[in-house]
């Protein structure tokens, strides 16, 4: 790996996230140049690899590509299964370009675009009923939007960092790097309770974008892990890990770029074990399976 640049004071480093115990954003810094990752953090060999007998390990089969916003730098991504039920909302990171749009996945036009402020860092989005809530990396706060418009309608404050969000019919669930998950009121995004996740015993950390997924198995969360192409399925009663699925196998045709990571996973309503994959700027939106 190349040296580390000096980072800027709201830029996050990798290197910090491997050796600091104050883990950072799963986002990237302002506009200056992030940071590479740290040597063995993006591009090891899956956890999938490693994970006891008992953890389900699975890889993903792609039955569609389709075209998406090179430029999107994706933070959030869910189907707005309580809508039309097939758009995408999409939130983006990267201060000065951050925003949430509507998205149809099959032409790839855009509706409803909403651009936050130039200081504002965009993170995961969900929606729950009426109203569709959009986190911020480190801006302490979490911004209140009308469902139908996306239009902003509050701000509530945020203990902590922003990173992924999903949603449950009761509860939405935040990600902050950790790997402890934050359990939020889904009508006032008051903090609830938290859930610790493990990984056969140990703390499963840098969970980022999350996807809330009512299964016959019961509720489970899909995390995306940063900086690496593993996703986590996370049992939402228990917190434990049931399965590692490797996601190496997915093209990344993104500029290259140490930024550009897997992140964003979305569950097509009405299929089962059918998923939207994308990543940070990244060109192309998959249609998937797990096996």
């Amino acid at each position: 790996m190349n040296a580390l640049p000096t980072p800027q004071p709201a830029t996050r480093t990798a290197s910090l996230l491997l050796t600091s115990a104050l883990l950072v954003s799963c986002s990237s810094p302002s506009p200056t140049v992030e940071p590479e990752p740290a040597a063995g953090a993006q591009g090891d060999a899956s956890l999938a690899a490693s994970a006891p007998a008992d953890i389900e390990r699975l890889g993903v089969t792609i039955h569609e590509t389709l075209d998406f916003d090179p430029t999107a730098f994706t933070q959030g991504l869910e189907v707005d299964a309580q809508g039309d039920g097939t758009s995408l909302l999409v939130g983006t990171g990267w201060e000065g370009e951050s925003r949430i749009f509507r998205l149809d996945p099959a032409t790839g036009q855009q509706s409803d675009v909403h651009p936050l402020e130039p200081t504002a860092f965009g993170e995961g989005i969900a929606r729950s009923g009426d109203t569709v809530w959009q986190l911020t990396w480190r801006n302490g706060e979490a911004i209140k939007r009308d469902a139908t418009t996306l239009a902003e309608v509050g701000r509530v404050p945020v203990q902590g960092e922003g990173w992924g969000l999903c949603a449950f019919d009761d509860v939405l669930l935040r990600s902050d790097g950790t790997s402890t998950l934050t359990l939020h009121d889904p009508a006032t995004f008051a903090a609830v309770g938290t859930m610790p996740v493990t990984l056969a015993g140990a703390p499963a950390s840098k969970l980022n974008e999350l996807e809330c997924v009512d299964t016959p198995q019961g509720r489970q969360v899909y995390a995306n892990v940063f900086l690496s192409t593993d996703i986590l399925r996370i049992d939402a009663t228990s917190g434990q890990v049931n399965a590692v699925i490797d996601a190496s196998t997915v093209p990344n045709n993104a500029n290259p770029d140490s930024n550009h990571v897997l992140n964003g996973i979305a569950a097509i309503p009405g299929e089962e074990n059918r998923f939207y994959l994308t990543g940070k700027r990244w060109p192309d939106l998959y249609v998937v399976s797990f096996e």
